[in-house]
Protein backbone atom coordinates (compact mmCIF):
# COMPACT_ATOMS: atom_id res chain seq x y z
CA UNK A 1 0.00 0.00 0.00
CA UNK A 2 1.27 3.41 -0.98
CA UNK A 3 2.59 5.38 2.00
CA UNK A 4 2.18 8.78 0.37
CA UNK A 5 -1.26 8.91 -1.31
CA UNK A 6 -3.41 8.43 1.78
CA UNK A 7 -4.52 4.89 0.90
CA UNK A 8 -3.49 3.65 4.34
CA UNK A 9 -5.93 6.02 6.08
CA UNK A 10 -8.77 3.73 5.03
CA UNK A 11 -7.49 0.94 7.24
CA UNK A 12 -8.61 1.63 10.79
CA UNK A 13 -9.15 -0.26 14.01
CA UNK A 14 -12.57 -1.91 14.17
CA UNK A 15 -12.76 -1.32 17.94
CA UNK A 16 -14.03 1.76 19.76
CA UNK A 17 -10.91 3.18 21.35
CA UNK A 18 -8.79 0.60 19.54
CA UNK A 19 -5.54 1.05 17.60
CA UNK A 20 -3.53 -0.63 14.91
CA UNK A 21 -0.13 -1.78 16.15
CA UNK A 22 2.76 -2.70 13.85
CA UNK A 23 5.66 -4.71 15.25
CA UNK A 24 8.65 -4.49 12.92
CA UNK A 25 11.66 -6.78 13.39
CA UNK A 26 14.98 -4.95 13.65
CA UNK A 27 17.40 -6.06 10.87
CA UNK A 28 15.51 -9.33 10.63
CA UNK A 29 17.72 -11.27 8.21
CA UNK A 30 20.89 -10.19 9.96
CA UNK A 31 19.52 -11.46 13.28
CA UNK A 32 18.32 -14.74 11.77
CA UNK A 33 21.76 -15.30 10.29
CA UNK A 34 23.23 -14.57 13.71
CA UNK A 35 21.24 -17.51 15.07
CA UNK A 36 22.50 -19.82 12.33
CA UNK A 37 26.16 -18.92 12.89
CA UNK A 38 25.82 -18.86 16.69
CA UNK A 39 26.71 -15.18 16.97
CA UNK A 40 25.05 -13.13 19.71
CA UNK A 41 24.02 -9.72 18.40
CA UNK A 42 23.15 -6.75 20.65
CA UNK A 43 19.58 -5.74 21.48
CA UNK A 44 20.21 -2.26 20.07
CA UNK A 45 20.83 -1.16 16.48
CA UNK A 46 22.77 -3.77 14.52
CA UNK A 47 23.79 -1.28 11.86
CA UNK A 48 25.31 0.99 14.50
CA UNK A 49 27.01 -2.04 16.05
CA UNK A 50 28.58 -3.01 12.72
CA UNK A 51 29.51 0.59 11.96
CA UNK A 52 31.65 0.74 15.11
CA UNK A 53 33.56 -2.26 13.76
CA UNK A 54 33.75 -1.02 10.17
CA UNK A 55 35.06 2.41 11.15
CA UNK A 56 36.84 1.63 14.42
CA UNK A 57 35.03 4.30 16.45
CA UNK A 58 32.20 4.47 18.99
CA UNK A 59 30.96 7.81 17.61
CA UNK A 60 29.07 7.02 14.43
CA UNK A 61 27.91 9.78 12.08
CA UNK A 62 24.54 9.54 10.26
CA UNK A 63 26.41 9.01 7.00
CA UNK A 64 28.48 6.17 8.48
CA UNK A 65 25.31 4.56 9.80
CA UNK A 66 23.70 4.75 6.36
CA UNK A 67 26.78 3.27 4.69
CA UNK A 68 26.98 0.53 7.32
CA UNK A 69 23.41 -0.52 6.59
CA UNK A 70 24.05 -0.59 2.85
CA UNK A 71 27.34 -2.42 3.28
CA UNK A 72 25.81 -5.14 5.47
CA UNK A 73 23.07 -6.08 3.02
CA UNK A 74 25.32 -5.75 -0.02
CA UNK A 75 27.83 -8.09 1.63
CA UNK A 76 25.25 -10.70 2.57
CA UNK A 77 23.38 -10.80 -0.72
CA UNK A 78 26.05 -9.74 -3.19
CA UNK A 79 29.10 -11.45 -1.67
CA UNK A 80 31.25 -10.64 1.36
CA UNK A 81 34.41 -8.66 0.40
CA UNK A 82 37.71 -9.78 1.91
CA UNK A 83 38.09 -6.68 4.09
CA UNK A 84 34.86 -7.52 5.94
CA UNK A 85 36.13 -10.99 6.86
CA UNK A 86 38.05 -9.30 9.67
CA UNK A 87 34.67 -8.74 11.34
CA UNK A 88 33.78 -11.95 13.21
CA UNK A 89 30.10 -11.92 12.21
CA UNK A 90 30.93 -11.79 8.51
CA UNK A 91 33.73 -14.36 8.84
CA UNK A 92 31.33 -16.84 10.43
CA UNK A 93 28.73 -16.02 7.79
CA UNK A 94 31.22 -16.71 5.02
CA UNK A 95 32.10 -20.04 6.65
CA UNK A 96 28.39 -20.89 6.71
CA UNK A 97 27.99 -19.91 3.05
CA UNK A 98 30.99 -22.07 2.12
CA UNK A 99 29.55 -25.04 4.01
CA UNK A 100 26.23 -24.72 2.21
CA UNK A 101 28.00 -24.56 -1.14
CA UNK A 102 30.09 -27.60 -0.29
CA UNK A 103 26.93 -29.55 0.62
CA UNK A 104 25.32 -28.39 -2.63
CA UNK A 105 28.27 -29.65 -4.68
CA UNK A 106 28.99 -32.89 -2.80
CA UNK A 107 25.59 -34.03 -1.49
CA UNK A 108 23.54 -32.53 -4.30
CA UNK A 109 21.23 -30.63 -1.95
CA UNK A 110 20.95 -28.28 1.04
CA UNK A 111 18.38 -28.40 3.83
CA UNK A 112 16.34 -25.61 5.38
CA UNK A 113 17.32 -25.01 9.03
CA UNK A 114 14.01 -25.86 10.78
CA UNK A 115 11.83 -28.14 8.64
CA UNK A 116 14.78 -29.75 6.83
CA UNK A 117 13.18 -29.24 3.44
CA UNK A 118 15.65 -30.18 0.71
CA UNK A 119 16.61 -28.05 -2.27
CA UNK A 120 18.06 -30.47 -4.82
CA UNK A 121 20.76 -29.23 -7.19
CA UNK A 122 19.28 -31.27 -10.04
CA UNK A 123 16.19 -29.03 -9.99
CA UNK A 124 18.14 -25.80 -10.58
CA UNK A 125 19.90 -24.84 -13.81
CA UNK A 126 22.18 -22.03 -12.65
CA UNK A 127 23.27 -21.60 -9.05
CA UNK A 128 26.19 -20.15 -7.16
CA UNK A 129 27.11 -20.08 -3.49
CA UNK A 130 25.38 -16.75 -2.88
CA UNK A 131 22.12 -17.91 -4.46
CA UNK A 132 22.14 -21.11 -2.39
CA UNK A 133 22.65 -19.01 0.73
CA UNK A 134 19.78 -16.70 -0.24
CA UNK A 135 17.41 -19.65 -0.76
CA UNK A 136 18.26 -21.03 2.67
CA UNK A 137 17.94 -17.69 4.49
CA UNK A 138 14.61 -16.82 2.87
CA UNK A 139 13.30 -20.29 3.71
CA UNK A 140 14.53 -19.95 7.30
CA UNK A 141 12.72 -16.62 7.54
CA UNK A 142 9.46 -18.19 6.33
CA UNK A 143 9.76 -21.19 8.64
CA UNK A 144 10.48 -18.92 11.61
CA UNK A 145 7.54 -16.67 10.77
CA UNK A 146 5.12 -19.60 10.53
CA UNK A 147 6.13 -20.72 14.02
CA UNK A 148 5.77 -17.18 15.43
CA UNK A 149 2.40 -16.63 13.71
CA UNK A 150 1.12 -19.93 15.08
CA UNK A 151 2.13 -18.90 18.61
CA UNK A 152 0.48 -15.50 18.18
CA UNK A 153 -2.76 -16.97 16.81
CA UNK A 154 -2.97 -19.36 19.76
CA UNK A 155 -2.25 -16.53 22.18
CA UNK A 156 -5.01 -14.36 20.66
CA UNK A 157 -7.55 -17.18 20.44
CA UNK A 158 -9.57 -16.02 23.44
CA UNK A 159 -9.01 -12.29 22.86
CA UNK A 160 -10.69 -9.65 20.73
CA UNK A 161 -7.44 -8.36 19.18
CA UNK A 162 -6.51 -9.88 15.84
CA UNK A 163 -3.65 -10.13 13.35
CA UNK A 164 -4.67 -8.14 10.26
CA UNK A 165 -1.50 -8.03 8.13
CA UNK A 166 1.72 -10.00 7.85
CA UNK A 167 4.73 -8.77 5.88
CA UNK A 168 7.99 -10.73 6.00
CA UNK A 169 9.56 -8.66 8.80
CA UNK A 170 6.46 -7.02 10.30
CA UNK A 171 3.06 -7.97 11.72
CA UNK A 172 0.13 -5.57 12.13
CA UNK A 173 -2.49 -6.14 14.83
CA UNK A 174 -5.90 -4.61 15.46
CA UNK A 175 -5.77 -4.05 19.22
CA UNK A 176 -8.91 -3.96 21.36
CA UNK A 177 -8.71 -1.88 24.56
CA UNK A 178 -10.64 -4.68 26.29
CA UNK A 179 -7.56 -6.91 26.12
CA UNK A 180 -5.55 -4.73 28.51
CA UNK A 181 -2.24 -2.89 28.38
CA UNK A 182 -0.17 -6.03 28.96
CA UNK A 183 -1.17 -7.41 25.56
CA UNK A 184 1.43 -5.46 23.57
CA UNK A 185 4.22 -6.56 25.90
CA UNK A 186 3.11 -10.18 25.59
CA UNK A 187 3.04 -9.94 21.78
CA UNK A 188 6.55 -8.47 21.74
CA UNK A 189 7.76 -11.32 23.94
CA UNK A 190 6.26 -13.96 21.63
CA UNK A 191 7.93 -12.36 18.61
CA UNK A 192 11.19 -13.15 20.40
CA UNK A 193 13.71 -11.04 18.45
CA UNK A 194 14.00 -7.23 18.94
CA UNK A 195 11.20 -5.23 17.33
CA UNK A 196 10.16 -1.61 16.96
CA UNK A 197 6.51 -0.71 17.57
CA UNK A 198 4.27 1.88 15.89
CA UNK A 199 0.65 2.44 16.82
CA UNK A 200 -2.17 4.60 15.43
CA UNK A 201 -5.91 4.83 14.97
CA UNK A 202 -5.37 4.12 11.27
CA UNK A 203 -2.53 2.57 9.23
CA UNK A 204 -1.39 5.92 7.85
CA UNK A 205 -0.98 7.82 11.11
CA UNK A 206 1.33 5.46 12.96
CA UNK A 207 3.69 6.78 15.60
CA UNK A 208 6.61 5.17 17.46
CA UNK A 209 5.56 3.66 20.76
CA UNK A 210 7.80 2.50 23.58
CA UNK A 211 6.74 -0.37 25.83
Amino acid sequence: MNKEDGTRKKYKSRFAGGVLAEFDYDAYHLRLIGRLIDYKLPEGSIHEYFATQFYGTDKITPEEYKLSKKMSFTALYGGIPKELLEVEYFKRTQDYIDKLWNDWKTLGYVETPILKKKFFAKNFDTMNRQKVFNYVIQSYETETNVIVLNKLLNFLKDKESKIVLYIYDAIVFDISPNDGKQLLTDIQSIMDLPTSLHIGRDYHNMQPYML
